[in-house]
């Protein structure tokens, strides 16, 4: 399994207890804690990541990725977010939305069952919904992408300070076209605009350098989600 940041790759291997506990060791020490204080003069700690978030995305990569898949599951770490993929997209017919609420199917139900009664798991199948809880009241939601090969739950840094957005109007029409959790290709992001392909490459460069959209998949496949705004 590979994690990848832009300053650092770490791969963990052995058995699947030995990876999830390596890995979550690893993520509370990127996991900063900010104190501030506040008016009555009480001291306020704030993660940049809900612990509990974490450790339940990174237990749905491991108990429901596609084994039968030789790719790896990795972990992505961003200065305002993480993005946990795992092989395989969701299984039995299973929208995003029906796992927001609560739906589930039983991909590998050994792994599972034994997780399950290694108190790795808890609630089987509330996973989902404990992240989405975890970040109750905060301006920037989990986002769940499925596409044929991969699923992917992004997570975002609580105490990230966000930059402004470039005061282009194109830019922020873009941005608004993929508000909702759209997922959209160059071409249809570009005929909604009305530009050239040139021009829509370029501005989609500028905002994916911004980290303000995200991509996933390859060539003509290609698909853009909004990360922030």
């Amino acid at each position: 399994m590979d994690t990848l940041t832009f300053k650092d790759k770490k791969k963990f291997s052995g058995s699947i207890v030995k990876q999830i506990e390596e890995i979550l060791n690893y993520l509370r020490l990127i996991n900063k804690n900010e104190i501030t204080f506040g008016s009555n003069g009480r001291r306020i700690e704030s993660f940049s990541y809900p612990q509990d978030a974490i450790r339940e995305a990174l237990m749905n990569a491991f108990t429901h990725r596609d084994y039968l898949m030789t790719s790896d599951i990795k972990i992505e770490i961003y200065d305002d977010r993480i993005e946990i993929s795992s092989p395989g997209s969701l299984p039995d017919g299973l929208t995003i939305e029906d796992i927001k609420r609560g739906a589930n199917a039983k991909r590998n139900p050994i792994l599972i069952n034994a997780m399950d009664k290694m108190d790795y798991i808890e609630n089987y199948g509330s996973g989902i919904r404990r992240i989405f809880s975890l970040y109750k009241g905060f301006n920037k939601q989990p986002i769940l992408i499925a596409t044929d090969n991969l699923f992917t739950v992004v997570l975002f840094n609580k105490n990230y300070k966000l930059n402004k957005i470039p005061t282009n109007q194109k830019l922020t029409e873009i941005v608004e076209f993929l508000s909702d959790g759209k997922l959209a290709s160059r071409q249809e992001i570009q005929e909604a605009m009305g530009l050239q392909k040139s021009y829509t490459s370029e501005l989609i460069a500028k905002l994916k350098k911004l980290e303000i959209i995200g991509s996933k998949g390859r060539g003509p496949g290609t698909r853009y989600y909004l990360i922030r705004n």
